[in-house]
């Protein structure tokens, strides 16, 4: 199984770092869906596609309608469509991880 990752805006990777967010939020389609995604696998979360990064379980998946998502998600992910919200679990306490370069 691979795992899911998930480049972030600095400002939402500190929020999970800071453990002031355990849940991500996407777009429910093709990308991000029940298919790609599933209760178990390991999420990796990273500052943009460079390091720093961190390593989470996926804990949770659901539907949910954007009018119901957080205000600061509706900014991020203006369209009104279904998202799925990623619940994860992390290692406590928090640090990031090294990945090994071939």
């Amino acid at each position: 199984m691979t795992n899911a990752f998930f480049p972030l805006k600095k400002e939402y990777f500190k929020m999970f770092m800071n453990g002031d967010k355990n849940i991500e939020y996407r777009y429910f389609g093709k990308r991000w869906n029940f298919k790609t995604l599933s209760v178990g696998k390991t999420a990796i979360l990273a500052n943009g596609y460079l390091f720093p990064r961190i390593e989470a379980k996926i804990v949770k998946l659901e539907i949910i309608k954007w009018n119901d998502a957080p205000s600061y998600v509706k900014l991020a992910l203006p369209i009104e469509v279904d998202l799925i919200a990623i619940h994860l679990e992390f290692k406590s306490p928090r640090s990031c991880i090294s990945v090994s370069t071939v």
